[in-house]
């Protein structure tokens, strides 16, 4: 049987052993620029004293994405045009503790890296400030969602069909909202994969570097997965159930 969280593996197994264990770790290692391919036969603690990277952080940091990955898995490749009500707001409710943990995560990791290593690349203390303002951004339309728009797909799924005038003009409120932070996320994120400099391409740089990349590019799809569920699945379920226009 599979393990998702590789409590059995050390960081003397090789990367065979590693993903024999869990075979998501096959994409993650190689995501991060190891080859899977050709060092099969070596441990992990081999290939992080070559790249003199930390083995004990790179082992955590597998161990914690293959349990993500595992939860994540729930929302790829779905339709949510196609969801009920009752299935939408599942899925809200998995993304959400989901997405709570990972944007404190990369802000923190990102306030961390930048002091480490801001002086060296100083094109990360940009990155952090755009981090920081994405951050800002997905956690006020969470909060707003959770207060305004999640409390409608419940009731609605509960199989009421009246909603009050005061709720539907906060409802609308939240709805524009949604669509212009989704904008303002979205500029972030481009301004950020256009960097010229980004040191996540470059070859010698540590592992503490490479896995932040990884989960900030794992970021920037759960944000698009939340939005995607609210603005194709969420919100025209909610209209079409109390008539909103």
């Amino acid at each position: 049987m599979e393990s998702t969280t590789l409590n059995s593996i050390k960081t003397t197994s090789t990367l065979q052993e590693i993903i024999s264990a869990n075979k998501q770790t096959k994409f993650l290692l190689q995501s991060i620029g190891i080859s899977t391919e050709f060092h099969q036969d070596k441990s992990l603690l081999q290939i992080c004293v070559e790249k003199q990277w930390n083995e004990k952080e790179l082992l955590k940091w597998l161990r914690k994405k293959t349990e993500d990955r595992g939860e994540q898995n729930s929302s790829e490749e779905v339709n949510f045009s196609k969801l009920n009500r009752k299935q939408l707001f599942e899925h809200y409710n998995q993304i959400q503790n989901r997405l709570t943990p990972q944007l404190n995560s990369l802000q923190s990791d990102f306030e961390r890296i930048c002091k480490v290593h801001g002086t060296q690349y100083p094109v990360l203390k940009e990155m952090h400030w755009h981090i920081d303002k994405i951050v800002e951004k997905v956690r006020f339309v969470s909060m707003m969602a959770d207060k305004t728009i999640k409390p409608l797909l419940s009731s609605s799924n509960n199989g009421s069909d009246s909603i009050l005038y005061g709720e539907a003009k906060k409802y609308k409120k939240s709805v524009k909202l949604v669509v212009q932070d989704q904008h303002q996320v979205a500029i972030h994120i481009q301004k950020i994969e256009n960097m010229d400099s980004k040191p996540d391409k470059m070859e010698s740089i540590c592992g503490t570097l490479k896995t932040a990349f990884k989960d900030m590019e794992d970021l920037f799809f759960e944000i698009e997965t939340f939005f995607e569920l609210l603005r194709n699945g969420v919100i025209p379920k909610i209209n079409q159930a109390f008539n909103i226009d």
